[in-house]
């Protein structure tokens, strides 16, 4: 028996609903009804003459649909788009806020040189006209990857206070004890957005700005090469504050202090 449920759906002035199939050859067990998440239309009246509604066209899945500011819905399958720039057996896509979409491959471990260029130039074809993507291109140690995510992951930078609500919002502030009269700072928290996290420290592995270059160099100088990883987190969490006021205020008065006193 196949069914159409929850039809909640409108998607080009169309509605849509759920379908859902049962298998009515059962004699043991309860009936059991398979949610495929494919999204169908009905047609009140088969041309055929036949009494009642059926199904006449299958518009996608149910995870397909993703949904706008405004309220409309919509289907999205980037599975070509992906397609043109890298291979993959299999791909998923998940809406996971009103202005983010996931997408994740399968089949692939790694990408190759070439295919990364490829996403690169994408990106920046896509977001070449989003200001706070060009200024961050500005940042030494952002390119359009990195970049990318940060515009993507942040959203409205402005629903962060301060920069240090931004740094806590991605995990890169340390925990804080206190007993009485006495703090202890622990380890970073690693709570929040774990893509951000790895981007903040990519951006200061290689060549980055001097002023979040002096952070590290001035905690390895201090307590030597062994704790290098702290240095890393704290450099990260300098360059996650540039990024802040980057993102606000289209430059981060930082990086040319940093520039003079280098």
């Amino acid at each position: 028996m196949v069914e159409v449920v929850d039809r909640r759906f409108e998607i080009n002035g169309v509605s849509l609903g759920k379908v859902l199939i049962t298998h009515l050859h059962s004699y043991a067990t309860p009936f059991i009804r398979y949610d495929l998440d494919d999204l169908a239309c009905l047609r009140e009246k088969c041309p055929c003459g036949h009494d009642g509604p059926t199904i006449y066209n299958l518009q996608g899945r149910a995870r397909s649909v993703v949904k706008h500011r405004d309220g409309r819905l919509s289907l999205f399958f980037p599975g070509q788009a992906l397609a043109a720039l890298t291979d993959f057996s299999e791909y998923r896509m998940r809406q996971t806020a009103i202005d983010k979409i996931v997408v994740e491959l399968g089949g692939r471990s790694e990408l190759n040189a070439d295919e990364i260029a490829a996403i690169e130039i994408e990106l920046h074809t896509r977001l070449r006209h989003h200001p706070g993507y060009r200024n961050l291109l500005k940042v030494k140690g952002i390119g359009p990857i990195l970049a990318a995510v940060f515009v993507a992951e942040i959203g409205d930078v402005t629903r962060f206070p301060t920069a240090a609500a931004l740094c806590c919002w991605a995990g890169l502030t340390p925990r804080h004890y206190e007993s009485d009269k006495t703090v202890h700072r622990g380890h970073i928290s690693k709570e929040g957005d774990t893509l951000i996290r790895w981007a903040a420290v990519e951006a200061i592995q290689r060549q980055t700005e001097p002023v979040v270059k002096n952070v590290k160099d001035g905690i390895i100088a201090r307590r030597g090469k062994s704790v290098r990883n702290i240095a890393k987190v704290a450099a990260a969490r300098k360059m996650l504050e540039v990024i802040y006021y980057v993102l606000r205020d289209g430059e981060a008065r930082c990086l040319a202090t940093g520039a003079v006193a280098a």
